[in-house]
């Protein structure tokens, strides 16, 4: 009640919509792992997968600004590619984390987070499948596919990680090294 004194801090409950801090620590380095995929995934697609970002819009912008200013339309291809993947995965992961949370309990790490990762991994499984079966020199159109499908993986894995205490960002470094920091 307001103005009681508590004398026992762990008495108190903890405010609306934070997590119990004996669950806190669970998590916070299974999001930093989620967060260092996406960073690799990233490092895949800029280097040798369409040469964009999978995940950082910011970075997709700065693709763009300098295809402009040097006329070559290709990299903003893929930046287009690359971003309307993200956003097929997070609104496919979205929904399907709300219709999987429907039936189970919610919790600092919700079922429902984790059941899209692993749909994010089956992806990221078959993105790798495809590249072996091209012998890691897939052909252009088959490099936007596999662009496009990691983009979708990564938008899924931010829709995942909305589900999460914290919000943590898992898909661009600052958000979630303030929310590592903070936890």
């Amino acid at each position: 009640p307001p103005g009681e004194l508590v004398t026992n801090p762990a008495a108190r409950p903890n405010p609306p919509g934070r997590p119990d801090p004996a669950e806190r620590p669970r998590h916070v380095p299974l999001v930093g792992l989620l967060t260092f995929t996406s960073g690799c995934v990233d490092v895949v697609t800029l280097m040798t997968i369409g040469g964009t970002f999978t995940s950082v819009i910011t970075g997709n912008l700065i693709i763009v600004g300098r295809a402009i200013g040097t006329s070559s339309l290709t990299p903003a291809l893929h930046v287009i590619m690359s971003v309307a993947g993200y956003v097929l995965g997070v609104a496919a992961g979205s929904r399907l984390r709300a219709r999987l949370a429907r039936s189970g309990p919610q919790a600092s790490w919700p079922r429902a987070a984790t059941q899209v990762l692993v749909a994010e991994a089956a992806v990221l499984a078959a993105v790798n499948a495809g590249w072996a079966a091209w012998g890691a020199t897939p052909p252009a159109a088959g490099t936007d596919v596999l662009l496009v499908a990691l983009a979708l993986a990564l938008g899924m894995q931010g829709a995942a990680a909305r589900a999460i205490a914290g919000s943590a960002s898992t898909t661009y470094m600052t958000g979630a090294l303030t929310t590592l920091v903070e936890a």
